[in-house]
């Protein structure tokens, strides 16, 4: 399997097991904060202590939902033989989607603050979260592009195929 294969497979494992990682940090941290706005999936399930609402709850459904679908594309891909990458393309482009709706979120959200002439102490955070969301979507794009095509017949995937 050539190198940018394998970078997208990883990719795909740590898109399937991130909102697992983030069940594992508590809201209360501003480790956890930065970490939910900077990655994406793992906010889905960081743990709330003093408030659980409906809102909380789709999060947490969501985040188990990328989690199965990314499982199940694993399992579908090793039954093959490691030729149906269907399922982890669904996953991928779910998540450059996702990526894109955050980012238009926060430049949304970013310059009705500034409009209203709200005191952003951290407006660089905010073009960080932003470009963050760009480039996981754009990684996120690479990634699927490679899944996508064909590995190629070289005379040693000849010979194993025989």
């Amino acid at each position: 399997m050539e190198i940018k294969r394998k970078i997208a497979l990883v990719l795909c494992l740590f898109l399937t097991v991130a909102p697992i990682i983030g069940s594992y940090l508590s809201v209360s941290s501003s480790l956890a904060d930065n970490i939910g706005n900077l990655i994406p999936y793992i906010s889905y399930r960081i743990v709330r202590i003093d408030d659980i609402s409906i809102i909380d709850g789709v999060f947490e459904l969501l985040g188990d939902l990328i989690f199965l679908v990314g499982l199940i594309g694993f399992i579908i891909f090793i039954v093959t033989r490691f030729k149906k990458v269907d399922t982890l393309l669904f996953l991928l482009y779910s998540t450059v989607l996702n990526c894109g709706i955050r980012a238009i979120g926060t430049i949304i959200i970013g310059s009705v603050l500034v409009l209203n002439d709200w005191d952003i102490s951290n407006k660089g955070y905010v073009i960080i979260v932003i470009l963050s969301q760009i480039i996981w979507g754009l990684f996120c794009f690479w990634a699927a592009r490679v899944l996508r095509n064909k590995p190629s017949l070289t005379p040693q995937n000849q010979a194993l195929r025989v």
